[in-house]
């Protein structure tokens, strides 16, 4: 990564603003005795709780999101905000940096729910959430922090109007009941593959669609909300990000499969210990140039519940042996290429948004993030 830092200095330089500002803590943090009388008005209140009482309250719902949300990251999404905010002249960096934190949050808090469906053990090196805490510690802090970091923004962030209000919080529900409908989809598929019933693609596009993108595209939405951007054509802009949405998972799911690096940070062919219907996995069993026999031998070891280390390797292996590695880098190329060609002519190749977003985009789909020195 060193050797490239100055082609990728403004991620390094947004990165390093991002974590500074510190604006995820801020959105979970909170004094509990004032939260519990905010939250429970009507309740006649005799005697104070105790303090030991309220660390509970701490212990079991802010600290275990605040230990995912302080691990190393790439903070692909808040950068993604950064970026759009530059396209759309937006200059208020408080607002700029709280809209990045929320996305970030929400991000977080999805994964520690992820890693529980997934019976995941690694999360960016370290134990995941529910292993660290808890699975009952871990949902009551994900949930309860779903909910939260909106409002909390909203205060932050000085939206008054009512009318804004409305539309940042309706944007906000929406975007996540969409996450968990492609949540849905991805958990149905894990509990076992069939050759003859597997979705079609576009089906498993619009699944990555609502489970990765949408939560991309909520960042621009909000500032859209709670900026004057009417004289900003933003369609471009989200079609770029439907592209680059769609290059990212596929790209997550190559690296699962082909990157020592990656396997430091959880662990190497994790889907296909969680029975993953990946892109990879698709590709393999609906290519005409694998038999029916090679097909049926791979679902009879992918649908196991428990594989052996072997199994795994060997479940790599068959994917490896067919060309389903290199025909998904190359759609990774070409939707990073297609959208990058998007903004640039939509916003002007010299446009810094446009120049911190097609950098991103190289960071992520060329696996600079994975480098030694680089930011996970």
């Amino acid at each position: 990564f060193s050797t490239q830092s100055s082609r990728f200095s403004r991620i390094k330089q947004q990165q390093e603003k991002f974590k500074s500002s510190n604006y995820t803590s801020t959105l979970i943090e909170r004094d509990f005795d004032a939260y519990l009388k905010e939250i429970d008005s009507a309740r006649p209140v005799t005697t104070a709780t105790p303090a030991s009482n309220l660390n509970e309250l701490k212990r079991g719902i802010v600290t275990p999101t605040l230990d995912i949300l302080s691990r190393r990251s790439k903070y692909m999404r808040p950068l993604i905000v950064a970026a759009s905010a530059q396209m759309m002249n937006i200059t208020d960096e408080r607002s700029i940096l709280l809209t990045s934190a929320l996305i970030e949050c929400i991000h977080n808090i999805t994964l520690i729910i992820d890693d529980i469906q997934d019976k995941s053990v690694k999360r960016r090196g370290e134990d995941c959430v529910h292993i660290k805490f808890g699975v009952d510690t871990a949902l009551t802090s994900s949930i309860s922090n779903a909910f939260y970091v909106v409002r909390k923004y909203l205060q932050l962030a000085g939206v008054s109007d009512t009318g804004k209000c409305y539309d940042v919080i309706n944007k906000y529900i929406t975007c996540i009941e969409a996450l968990f409908v492609g949540v849905c989809w991805d958990v149905e598929w894990h509990k076992g593959v069939d050759v003859h019933e597997l979705p079609s693609w576009e089906t498993f596009e619009h699944m990555i669609s609502l489970k990765t993108v949408r939560l991309l595209k909520l960042g621009v939405e909000l500032l859209e909300t709670v900026h004057d951007t009417k004289g900003f054509d933003a369609g471009p802009l989200y079609k770029a990000l439907d592209d680059f949405g769609l290059a990212f998972q596929i790209n997550d799911d190559i690296v699962n499969l082909a990157s020592s690096e990656y396997a430091q940070l959880k662990s190497i062919g994790d889907d296909m210990v969680e029975r993953k219907l990946s892109y990879m996995v698709m590709s393999h069993l609906k290519s005409e140039k694998v038999s029916d026999a090679q097909k049926s031998e791979f679902t009879n070891i992918f649908n196991k519940e428990e594989k052996s280390l072997e199994e795994i390797h060997q479940l790599i292996e068959m994917l490896k042996s067919t060309s389903v590695v290199e025909d998904g880098s190359r759609v990774v190329a070409s939707l990073s290429e297609n959208a990058k060609e998007l903004l640039r002519v939509s916003y002007g190749a010299e446009n810094e948004g446009v120049k911190l977003m097609c950098e991103l985009f190289d960071y992520i789909t060329q696996n600079i993030f994975l480098k030694k020195d680089a930011d996970k």
